[in-house]
Parts: C-alpha cells; structure tokens; sequence
C-alpha cells in the first residue's frame, strides 16, 4: 500500500473541498486520509476522494490529545486560513509524533506551503512560549485595571 496523505480537518467541510482537491492535483495517487471529530465522520465518509477517515476526539481548547496513524504518511496537510499558520499551534502540537515524509500547511484551502520538520515544531513552541507571558501580563492588566477603576 501506498503512503497516505494526512489531512487534519481544521476547516469547515465546505473549505475542506478545496484542499482535497489542492492534494489531489499534487498527489493523484496515495490514498487522502482526513482526521476530524466524530461527528464529522459520516459525512466525510460519503466523499469518495477520502479513503479513510481518522475520528479524533477534539474539545473547547482544539486538539489536545497527539494524532496518531498506524500506516506509513507521504505527507501531513493542516487546511489554514492564513498564509503562516498562525492560531493553529494546538493542531501543529498534536502532529508532533506523526513520522510523514512532508510537511504542508494548505494556506487559503489551496495553497500547499512545505514546512521543514523544524519550521514546524518551532511555529507551535513559539506560540505556545508567547503564551504564557501573555496570560500572565493579561491577568496583571486586569487587576490594574480593577485597582484603577473601583
């Protein structure tokens, strides 16, 4: 069997057209595998270009739990609807012990960009790193802002 495409499902099944197609055209022969909550399952299972679907179980904060796939991965695709892929940390994260070939981010749905192995981990540990100064100035901001106002 053929390396599959992983596709992590972050768009709305309608954008997720346009990606599948993007994969398709670069790819025309593996097999496109799409990870997406369960209740997307059935509806994606209808579509004949996906030749399987991954449930993954997916909660108020995104991905918390690591995507895992047993088969052999050509490439992991994560739909974007930015050229950067900023905001998308915790599905980055979630990748991290996925072993594909390639690495893509599909900017607008359309546009495969290649990401190095690194490029990728850094998006998300940076993101993530920024976070927690934030939250902590966030929370100083509104005890100033209480002090200030009361």
């Amino acid at each position: 069997m053929k390396a599959a495409i992983l596709i992590v499902r972050t768009v709305s099944v309608e954008k997720l057209s346009a990606v599948l197609e993007a994969c398709r055209s670069r790819w025309p022969d593996p097999p496109l595998v799409v990870v997406t909550n369960p209740g997307r399952s059935a509806e994606l299972r209808a579509d004949l270009r996906i030749a399987e679907v991954v449930p993954c179980a997916t909660g108020a904060d995104g991905f918390g739990e690591m995507i895992t796939y047993p088969g052999r991965l050509a490439a992991v695709v994560v739909p974007v609807v930015n050229r950067g892929g900023s905001g998308y940390a915790n599905v980055l994260r979630a990748c991290r012990n996925l072993r594909p070939a390639n690495r893509y981010l599909a900017s607008y749905g359309r546009n495969l960009i290649a990401v190095t192995r690194l490029g990728w981990a850094l998006r998300w540990r940076t993101v993530i790193m920024l976070g927690y100064p934030a939250r902590g100035i966030g929370w100083l901001w509104a005890v100033w802002i209480r002090r200030t106002t009361s």
